[in-house]
Order: C-alpha cells, then sequence, then structure tokens
C-alpha cells in the first residue's frame, strides 16, 4: 500500500514545511534530499519535469534553506523502523563484537561541502 501511515506522515511534514516556508512541496522535498548530501554523504536528487514551469520550480528548490529543526521534522516522519535483528535483540545479536567497527553513515561529512 502506497498511502501508509508512515507515508502520510512524510507528506504532512514536508506539506508543513513548505506552507511555512510560502513555498511548494516539490522545492521542500528536493532541498530535503539535497541536505542529504552534507549529512550523510553523496546523495542526488532525481527530478522528473515534463514542462519548463515544473523544471523552474525544481530548480527554486536550490535557494531553499531548511533550518536543522525542519531537517529533524522531516527526518523523524520519515523514520524507517530498524526491524530484525534490532527489535530481536539488538544489532549486537546480528554482528557481535564487530558492531563498533560498522561506519555510521549519517556521520559521514560530504568534503566537497
Amino acid at each position: 500500500n502506497t498511502l501508509s501511515r508512515r507515508n502520510l506522515a512524510v507528506a504532512d511534514a514536508v506539506n508543513a514545511v513548505a506552507s511555512e516556508q510560502g513555498i511548494g512541496a516539490t522545492q521542500v522535498a528536493i532541498a530535503w534530499v539535497l541536505a542529504q548530501r552534507r549529512r550523510r554523504g553523496v546523495i542526488i536528487p532525481i527530478v522528473g519535469a515534463r514542462t519548463e514551469a515544473q523544471v523552474r520550480d525544481n530548480l527554486g528548490a536550490l535557494e531553499v534553506k531548511l533550518t536543522e529543526v525542519e531537517l529533524g521534522r522531516l527526518d523523524a516522519a520519515s523514520q524507517v523502523a530498524p526491524g530484525f535483528p534490532h527489535d530481536f535483540g539488538g544489532a549486537r545479536l546480528a554482528y557481535g563484537d564487530t558492531l563498533g567497527l560498522i561506519d555510521d553513515h549519517r556521520a559521514l561529512v560530504d568534503p566537497l561541502v
């Protein structure tokens, strides 16, 4: 089901930020993806526009500045439940003594930014 509670929560969060900033949800969504590059490594948004107006709207995302609070709200709304093995004894069960050796991709910083 594509309209899950999580998907609706993400859409609500994007729409709320867009409303607060007085811009479109598309610009917020693209700006959010662009912000991931600074926060989590290499991520590139792929946009699909069919009209010149859509291209211009999408490019407007380059001017959008999302605050850390807004990014936190969007991240919280889109949080994925860890699932197994985390809900069955945690990651220690699956990774044993090697858990501490795994890099946290969220801690990566893009050296180009």
